[in-house]
């Protein structure tokens, strides 16, 4: 078997070191299986590039897309998951064609965090109908996402199904995805190309879920199946989302009665009181997302023993909330 590792690769000043420990990861847990890491860099100041030297890693190939740089065009996705998912596609089929039996592929800020994590999840590949393994973040309100972050992929499903991350903004008016959206809930996002063949061809996929026994945020800093590690977003100045807003008892309250009870009105008292607490949300998260990355850095190995329930790391983490 050989294994190729997809990443698309955005690198700013605040993310280098998240970089360097995703690269020291899969070096560090992949050493019984023959992998190359086809990647791309993107939206990256040159000198940036030339001084972190992401191309001297040993197991990496880098291909430069500038003259075929995907649209970011598009109404139905965000643009970043648009251009993140053509991407995926072209870096997908370069390692299939260079003789790859299995792709995975991670985000920049995702990486395995055992040393036997290729060999379970090509266990489970072989367990299951499609060949699909996923990570699965219900955590962000997903319900049938096969997340980027961390997805092997055979080369029988990608030979028989030609499947794409992001399909065209047309499929997603199709009879085709309406009917998988009311039967499976899931919105549009990077991954769900290759979700809805697989149900839309009655196959099944193994769902890494987060196992995580400590959590320090409820998207943020995720162990999947005990194998993938995902920081989450880094690439994205992200105040809050979703699933911060669903899980905000004022936020629900206020939508209840804007739905129930009044319409909302720009500028109304309602109207001003959800803006003040998405604000204190976005402060909170800005907060939690800092006291992770200190806490994750200070001690790489421990802060994931105390994700998994081991030690005593939380004290280290109150002092920084």
């Amino acid at each position: 078997m050989k294994l190729g590792i997809i990443v698309v690769y955005l690198v700013n000043e605040n993310t280098r070191l998240i970089l360097q420990e995703h690269l020291r990861r899969i070096e560090r847990h992949t050493k019984t299986i023959d992998y190359t890491i086809y990647g791309t860099i993107i939206r990256t100041p040159e000198p940036l590039i030339a001084q972190l030297r992401i191309g001297s890693h040993p197991n990496m190939k880098l291909y430069d897309f500038a003259s075929d740089t995907p649209s970011r065009a598009g109404t139905v996705v965000h643009p970043d998951a648009r251009e993140h998912g053509s991407y995926l596609d072209k870096l997908t089929g370069l390692a299939f064609a260079d003789g790859c039996s299995h792709i995975c592929t991670m985000d920049m800020d995702s990486f395995p965090v055992r040393d036997d994590w290729f060999h379970v999840m090509s266990e489970q590949s072989a367990a299951s109908s499609s060949g699909v393994v996923a990570v699965f973040r219900a955590e962000n309100g997903d319900t049938d996402l096969t997340h980027p972050c961390g997805l092997l992929m055979p080369i029988t499903f990608y030979e028989k199904f030609s499947p794409v991350f992001i399909p065209p903004d047309s499929f997603f008016s199709s009879d085709e995805f309406i009917k998988y959206r009311m039967e499976t809930g899931q919105r549009p996002d990077t991954g769900v190309g290759i979700s809805e063949i697989i149900h839309r061809k009655c196959l099944n996929w193994t769902r890494l879920k987060r196992t995580n026994i400590n959590n320090d945020d409820i998207l943020f800093a995720g162990i999947y199946g005990d194998l993938i590690f995902h920081f989450g977003s880094t690439s994205r100045n992200i105040k809050y989302n979703g699933a911060d807003l669903m899980n905000d008892r004022l936020i629900r309250t206020i939508n209840w009665i804007g739905e129930n009870l009044m319409y909302f009105q720009p500028g109304s008292l309602l109207d001003r009181l959800r803006a003040w607490q998405r604000e204190r949300i976005g402060q909170r998260k800005t907060q939690a997302i800092t006291n992770i990355f200190e806490a994750y850095f200070s001690d790489p190995d421990r802060y994931l023993n105390y994700l998994r329930g081991n030690g005593d790391f939380s004290r280290f983490i109150k002092q920084h909330k």
